[in-house]
């Protein structure tokens, strides 16, 4: 688990996440990500959807893109 401070931003709040994380889950400016919240002081979850890691839809995206002939052929099967 990734802890992190609500900063501000100008009129907003934001979180900075570390560079390491960034390069290693590939990140650029505009991505979208997803994140599990929970507030550290009371511990209640603040989201009770379920989250897929940002590598698992990574992982799914690259499957999607490299096997996509083979992906149409079992559409149609």
């Amino acid at each position: 688990m990734m802890e992190r401070k609500l900063i501000k931003i100008g009129a907003s709040f934001g979180l900075t996440l570390p560079v390491n994380y960034i390069r290693k889950e590939r990140l650029k400016l505009g991505d979208t990500i997803c994140m599990n919240l929970e507030k550290v002081s009371s511990r209640k979850q603040a989201s009770k959807r379920t989250v897929i890691r940002p590598e698992v839809i990574e992982w799914v995206n690259r499957f999607i893109e490299e096997d996509r002939d083979l992906l149409e052929l079992l559409k149609d099967a």
